[in-house]
C-alpha cells in the first residue's frame, strides 16, 4: 500500500480504535517478577499505575495461590472490576493445586 492510501484509512479507523479507551483492560498475572506469588499490597500497586489507563483486569486463575482473595480487597479499594478465571476441574487438581507451594 501506498501512503497515501494508508493516512486515509488510519484516519478513518481512529474513532473506533479511540472509542474504546476507558472499555479495555489489563491481563494480570500471579506473580511478580521474582516469580514470588503476589500478595495484596502488590495489586494495589498495580492497580495504582494501572488506574488512569482503565479500571478492568483480569487474571488466569482465582484459585492459585490464593489469587483470588488477594486481588479482590485491592480492587475494591482501587474501583476496580476483576475478571477472575475460573477452570472446571477435577477435585483432585484443585486439591493438589490448594496444597502447592506459593
Amino acid at each position: 500500500m501506498r501512503l497515501a492510501t494508508i493516512i486515509p484509512v488510519a484516519l478513518a479507523a481512529a474513532p473506533a480504535i479511540v472509542s474504546g479507551a476507558g472499555t479495555l483492560g489489563f491481563a494480570l498475572g500471579d506473580k511478580k517478577a521474582d516469580r514470588t506469588r503476589k500478595f495484596t499490597a502488590d495489586y494495589a500497586a498495580d492497580f495504582a499505575t494501572l488506574g488512569s489507563l482503565s479500571k478492568l483486569v483480569r487474571i488466569y486463575a482465582a484459585s492459585d495461590c490464593n489469587t483470588a482473595a488477594q486481588i479482590l480487597p485491592a480492587a475494591e479499594a482501587a474501583g476496580f472490576q476483576v475478571v477472575l478465571g475460573i477452570w472446571w476441574v477435577f477435585l483432585s487438581y484443585y486439591f493438589l493445586e490448594s496444597i502447592a507451594a506459593c
